[in-house]
């Protein structure tokens, strides 16, 4: 939701320090991918 920080920043303030472990984590919460959050929210 907060488009001023890039995924990777978003992954590095949320204490993950590896891209993937928050990609997988988040997916694991809400069913879907960061990216794919993302664009559903842009529609």
């Amino acid at each position: 939701m907060y488009n001023q920080l890039n995924i990777s920043e978003i992954s590095y303030n949320l204490g993950f320090k590896e891209l993937t472990n928050f990609t997988k984590f988040f997916k694991s919460k809400t069913g879907v991918t960061p990216t794919q959050f993302r664009k559903s929210i842009e529609k």
